[in-house]
């Protein structure tokens, strides 16, 4: 059972609408348990320090509340979450960065932001050489910035790290480990009360066939 179930339904103005082929992939990429443990998981990259704070943008940091965010940057074109008691919850919001089309998230979990991401489709090789650049000109004082074996990270223990497969992701993560030794702990006790759910049910069967 992965952090976030594939039941998840997705509002706007208080309205429940129907998933589409884009939320169905999003909720498949955040159900998979590994995603956001790979997050936690970073021993294996170098560390590139950073002077600079490293926030989600220059008027957020990170552990702000949902709210916050909406009154901050309005209401956003999706939000996803598990239902509605759920400890996760995603705001959506499509926007425009330096004139590319950009898929812009904040991940929340028990209302405290602690993962933000920008998704850049259809970059070329050299737009997604220069973006690159950028982030470590602007966070590792123009330090070479290679994305595939470092990450950029603050005092705090906030950190960058970029992605480039089929999209090109930066990610911001909170350095709050708590926040992602919490989230084992929840998904362990997911598993458990999953197995038992099914134990349950197949006696049923079992009682009635």
């Amino acid at each position: 059972m992965g952090f976030l179930s594939i039941n998840m339904f997705r509002t706007y103005n208080n309205n429940l609408f129907p998933r589409d082929y884009y939320y169905d992939k999003l909720l498949t990429k955040y159900e998979n348990p590994e995603f956001y443990s790979k997050l936690d998981e970073t021993d294996q990259l170098r560390k590139i320090p950073s002077k600079q704070t490293i926030r989600v943008k220059d008027d957020l940091n990170f552990g702000i509340s949902y709210q916050e965010v909406i009154d901050k940057h309005g209401k956003p074109n999706c939000i996803l979450k598990k239902d509605r008691n759920s400890k996760f919850q995603i705001l959506f919001y499509r926007v425009k960065v330096g004139g590319h089309k950009t898929k812009c998230e904040y991940h929340f979990y028990n209302n405290r932001l602690f993962f933000f991401t920008y998704i850049f489709a259809y970059l070329t090789k050299e737009e997604k050489n220069e973006i690159t650049k950028m982030v470590g000109k602007k966070y590792a004082d123009d330090a070479l910035f290679e994305p595939e074996s470092q990450i950029i990270i603050d005092v705090t223990e906030n950190f960058i790290m970029v992605e480039n497969g089929v999209d090109y992701s930066i990610l911001y993560v909170s350095g709050e480990k708590e926040i992602f030794q919490q989230i084992k702990k929840d998904r362990r006790t997911e598993n458990i009360i999953h197995q038992k759910r099914n134990i349950r049910r197949n006696n049923e069967l079992y009682r009635f066939l």
